[in-house]
This record gives C-alpha cells, structure tokens and sequence, in this order.
C-alpha cells in the first residue's frame, strides 16, 4: 500500500538516482513528515523527477491531529540557481512546508519558489531565497500558499539602537568615541553626562519629537573633539547654565558636519563650531 501525498517538483534532472531511506539527492535534499494516527506505520512517497521515478520510504510522525495536517522540510543544497514549485493548494488544505536554501556556493545560488495554478505566496507569484540559511515556512489555506515564518533575521552592520546611555561605547576621560561608519539610531530620552566626540559616525532618529540627546552637566558641552560626522532628526539639548551643545574645532583639517532635522531647544549656549576646511560632499 503507498500513500502518495503531493510533493514539491523541482526542474527535471535536478534529483540523484537515491535508494529507500535515503534523503539526499542532486541539488535538494528532501525529507517528508506526514503526520499520521498510527506511528508505527511507514509511508512511502514517489517523486517524479522528470526522467525517472523514485520510491522512498518515508518515516512517519506520531501526532493527535484533525483534518489532513502535514509538514515537509526542503533543503536546497544546488551549486546553481534552481526554483522548486509548490503543490496545488487546493489539493492540500493545511500542509506545511518549510525550504531553506543550504547551499554553500559562493556566490549563493538563488533558489526561487514558484507556485502551481498562478496561486499565490502571500499575495505574490513567487518568493526567492537568496540569502545563506535564509528559509521560508508556508502553509495551504486551500486556495493559496500563506507565510508563517521566514528567517534568519537580517539586521543591519555598523548599526547600533541607542535606548541608553550605556548602548554607546564606553567612555574613557568622560569622552564618548563613537565607531567610525557606524549608524547610531537613538530611541527615545538619552540622558548623558559624558561628552561624545562623533568620529565621523551618523546620529539618527526616527522623529526628532521623541528622540532626543540631553546633556545634563553645568559644564562641558555635548559634541566635542575635531571629528564631524552626521546627525539627522534629533532633538539636541544642554539644558543646564554653564554647558553647550558643540566645542568641535578642526583645526582647518577636511571634516564634514551635516545636520538634519534636528530640533535644538532648551539649550543655554548652542557654543562652538570651528576651523572645518573648505569640501564639499
């Protein structure tokens, strides 16, 4: 007795002639988890290949379910690009399949997810891997093929989130240096008693109402050193008499200063920009 729950198709020849319990073959490895009442049944499953068929025997999971209610895993392991198209919906009302792109090929190979019947992934056509271990969970609403998790999670280099003082560098002689080519994205109130001399990094905001840099001392300013660099939609203040917000001299060395959006309020002396030599971005 087989059971024949729908699979993926890859293009033709992408599979390696493969024995029973065998999960590796050219270009993908595939391994099927049918959910079944009974786990101390096995289910077999054919693939069509485009050339030939192969028959594996596939283990099965034990699981208290209702409805059909299965999950598939894929991983592409292709030195080239490839697509793999997904069943009929329709056919497999609640199905699940996860695809990973494995490969180790540099550069990455992409791997593109297709459908079948100009159904749709979350409302597009197809849906392409290309990023190392980058995958994508799916599932079958019946109609179309819906994302229920993808990942790894991309995150920004040279970036830093600033929710407090303690996410800059730490300071040394109460000066806070901040990374060169790096992103310092403040969120919220920072409250600081260390000056920061910017090193031509970028300081940012996302609504300079919000997000706010405050240097609390009577003495002292916020911006300091011969270093420019970069600060947009921020609210700038040194709230307290006997403090500013610069003291950057340059020294007619080549700096860049540039600000944007930025709200300057509650400020006893604004201070002192100096000596940044004629260039011009």
């Amino acid at each position: 007795m087989f059971s024949k729950p729908p699979g993926l198709n890859t293009n033709p020849g992408q599979f390696h002639n493969y024995e029973k319990n065998t999960t590796s073959f050219y270009g993908i490895s595939l391994c099927h988890f049918p959910l079944c009442a009974n786990r101390n049944r096995n289910y077999y499953t054919q693939l069509n290949t485009g050339y030939k068929v192969a028959v594996v025997k596939l283990p099965c999971l034990y699981f208290r379910y209702h409805g059909n209610i299965n999950r598939q895993h894929t991983h592409f392991t292709g030195t080239t690009a490839a697509s793999i198209t997904l069943p009929d919906a329709a056919n497999c009302t609640g199905r699940i399949y996860a695809i990973k792109n494995a490969s180790t090929t540099i550069p990455l190979p992409v791997l593109t997810i297709v459908t079948t019947s100009s159904q749709t992934i979350d409302a597009g056509a197809t849906w392409v891997l290309n990023d190392s271990k980058e995958m994508i969970t799916v599932v079958s609403d019946g109609s179309n093929w819906k994302i229920t998790g993808s990942g790894p999670v991309k995150t920004r280099t040279n970036y830093v989130l600033v929710q407090s003082a303690a996410d800059f560098p730490v300071p040394v002689g109460g000066i806070i240096t901040l990374d060169a080519a790096t992103i310092y994205e403040i969120n919220g109130t920072i409250i600081l008693t260390n000056k920061i001399d910017m090193n031509n990094a970028a300081l940012k905001g996302e609504n300079a109402s919000y997000d706010k840099l405050v240097y609390m001392p009577a003495s002292g300013e916020l911006f300091t050193g011969a270093n420019g660099g970069s600060i947009k939609l921020l609210s700038l203040a040194a709230p307290s008499t006997g403090s500013r917000l610069f003291n950057i001299d340059a020294a007619g060395t080549v700096k860049t200063l540039i600000m944007q959006n930025c709200y300057i309020a509650g400020t006893d002396n604004i201070g002192l920009i100096k000596e940044l030599a004629e260039q011009y971005p």
